[in-house]
């Protein structure tokens, strides 16, 4: 399993049927809706987008952490309903700048620009 991957070979991918699930996971532990708010402005051609508290975390019970794993069955729920299987190759990135990743937002410009090079359209309309 190869765990990066290029604008060239996302854009290849994006080619291919089946086409990959591309998930926004942009997040800021600060500013918790700010990510899915920049999803709605602009995200990469078919992304959907997961929130970290909403949708990757379980309950929390005091004991567990900020950011629980979740229950199996609503996870699988989850990604289900994105057309995720145990066959889908999955792209997941994070747009979200910050002190902690500076590098973050303008790698995911520069990805667009090489997507769009590579002939991938550089954004869906906000909101699609």
């Amino acid at each position: 399993m190869q765990t990066v991957v290029t604008a060239a070979e996302l854009a290849d991918l994006l080619r291919r049927q089946p086409e990959p699930v591309v998930v926004d996971t942009s997040f800021d532990l600060a500013a918790t809706e700010s990510g899915e708010q920049r999803y709605r402005e602009s995200h990469l051609p078919g992304a959907h987008y997961l929130h970290l508290d909403r949708d990757l975390s379980g309950t929390k019970t005091g004991r567990n952490g900020r950011h629980p794993l979740p229950d199996r069955a609503a996870f699988a729920r989850t990604i289900g309903a994105l057309g995720i299987g145990p066959d889908t190759t999955v792209v997941c990135y994070d747009a979200q700048g910050g002190d902690w990743n500076h590098e973050v937002f303008p790698a995911i410009n520069q990805l667009r620009a090489l997507l769009a090079k590579c002939g991938v359209p550089e954004l869906n309309e906000p909101g699609a």
